[in-house]
């Protein structure tokens, strides 16, 4: 797991116990159904508004490499990559990335 991800859950936890005591709310005000089905049901509502079912079914990919991690490029192979974009662009022409975008697909399409 990332450490940015750490760090935003736990900064998340912490702001809303400290605005909780700044504000002078019982601990128990958390456990409100009502509240809890406006906010998580409306949250899902307006993602599903937003997005794809496409889009929608990649969430637990999304969730997974959250969790895990995903491997990266060293920064060597990313510039072999874009050096060799660069060339087929200059010989074959910008259009020709299309053709070449397919072998991406599969490491981008999970986050994409």
């Amino acid at each position: 797991m990332e450490k940015s991800t750490v760090i935003g859950l736990i900064g998340g936890i912490i702001s809303v116990f400290v605005g909780m005591i700044l504000k002078g709310a019982p601990l128990t005000a958390l456990n409100n159904p009502a509240a809890f089905l406006i906010i998580i049901g409306g949250t899902v509502a307006c993602i599903f508004n937003a997005f794809t079912m496409e889009q929608i079914s990649k969430v637990p990919t999304l969730f997974k490499l959250l969790i895990q991690g995903s491997e990266e490029q060293s920064k060597g192979e990313l510039v072999q990559t874009f050096v060799e974009l660069s060339q087929l662009a200059r010989r074959e022409g910008i259009l020709a990335w299309k053709a070449a975008s397919k072998k991406f697909k599969t490491r981008s399409s999970a986050t994409a």
